[in-house]
């Protein structure tokens, strides 16, 4: 059974400082992500995720268990998703045959597109990864594991125009 989660409208943008106690984190539901497709054996680390929007940007706050934290790209558009990272996978009812593809690793490294599969899609280049607001408590640009490792957070400022720009139309928020 899919999971349903609704975005709400931010009364406060965050402030990318790395409070997930702080507004408007602390009024949100989380979303808990319980599922684990590649597990074997071992904890199941616990990854929770809050979203609002503003006008003008879609805000996420990741918060992770992990203790392999390990991070190697650094490279905007590398293969993060072999680093301790978060996913978010995002599509509208005008265009289903598309999505929005941002993974970002612990310490910030960003891939970010917008087509049918991972083959045709449109990357953010430099230009649209400049104006991405992110914070990340894993301070990078690499991370070798430690056996003090316990978890990271991270926060994501994802502006409505960069997403239109990848879309190829505007994106706007909901009235």
């Amino acid at each position: 059974m899919p999971k349903r989660y609704v975005v709400a409208r931010a009364q406060n943008e965050p402030d990318l400082k790395g409070n997930p106690a702080g507004e408007p984190w602390a009024s949100l539901n989380a979303l808990k992500i319980a599922c684990f497709p590649w597990y074997r054996a071992g904890s199941k680390q616990a990854t929770t995720v809050k979203a609002c929007y503003s006008q003008r940007c879609l805000y996420l706050l990741f918060v992770c268990e992990d203790r392999h934290i390990s991070a190697r790209r650094t490279v905007l558009g590398s293969d993060v998703y072999r680093d301790s990272c978060v996913e978010l996978f995002a599509s509208v009812p005008e265009d289903p045959a598309s999505y929005l593809n941002l993974e970002m690793n612990c310490c910030g490294t960003i891939l970010l597109g917008y087509g049918p599969d991972r083959w045709h899609r449109r990357s953010a280049g430099q230009r649209l990864a400049r104006r991405i607001g992110v914070y990340h408590s894993v301070a990078g640009p690499t991370k070798e594991e430690s056996p003090g490792d316990d978890g990271w957070l991270l926060e994501v400022a994802l502006p409505l125009d960069v997403v239109g720009e990848l879309a190829g139309r505007p994106v706007s928020e909901v009235p």
